[in-house]
């Protein structure tokens, strides 16, 4: 009987740790994207910065953007980057 509920409460503890922890998707630790290209077109964005973990803003120039991955909104950043658990 007690051996049933020790591994119940095991189980309780795996389930209730699990769920509690999210994670920080992948993306998020990536760069923001570079600009690239002779035009004088700004490109911006949002990107998560790990070190002050905050979403922070970043503005480039160029005629595309490549790399990285950034947000168009902050508020889409700090959902998903920084207001993880």
């Amino acid at each position: 009987m007690s051996t049933k509920i020790i591994l119940y409460l095991a189980l309780l503890i795996c389930v209730f740790s699990s769920s509690s922890s999210a994670e920080r998707p992948a993306h998020c630790l990536q760069p923001h994207p570079q600009g690239e290209g002779l035009c004088d077109m700004l490109i911006s964005g949002f990107f998560y910065n790990p070190d002050q973990n905050a979403c922070e803003e970043w503005l480039e120039s160029g005629c595309n953007v490549v790399g990285g991955h950034s947000y168009d909104l902050r508020e889409d950043c700090v959902k998903e980057c920084v207001n993880v658990n």
